[in-house]
């Protein structure tokens, strides 16, 4: 049982998160316009979503290193985005802050 179950979920393709919201199109859309590459338009769509998350999750989402996660928010910092950072409290391992868009440039 346990050998089918894994071998049918490992067969499915991973796919995207579905975005079907209108916040989503209109960063995208703001970013898009200012001249940002594809891959700070994706990050604007998830951290657009009104949910904090943390690098690790976003670095998974983008297919990219958790270093370049900070180099591609501190991008967004510079085109004008307003980031919001909070803290998890958590300094003994795990996330230390969680990040989402507070509003579009």
């Amino acid at each position: 049982m346990r050998g089918t179950l894994f071998a049918e979920q490992a067969s499915k393709p991973v796919q995207e998160i579905e975005v079907k919201s209108s916040a989503y199109n209109d960063a995208v859309a703001l970013a898009r316009k200012a001249g940002l590459c594809e891959t700070h338009r994706r990050l604007v769509g998830y951290l657009s979503q009104g949910t904090f998350l943390a690098v690790p999750t976003i670095a998974g989402h983008l297919n990219i290193r958790k270093a370049s996660v900070y180099t591609y928010l501190s991008g967004l910092k510079k085109a004008g985005y307003e980031i919001e950072i909070r803290s998890t409290g958590n300094r003994r391992g795990g996330y230390v802050n969680i990040y989402r868009l507070a509003k579009v440039a």
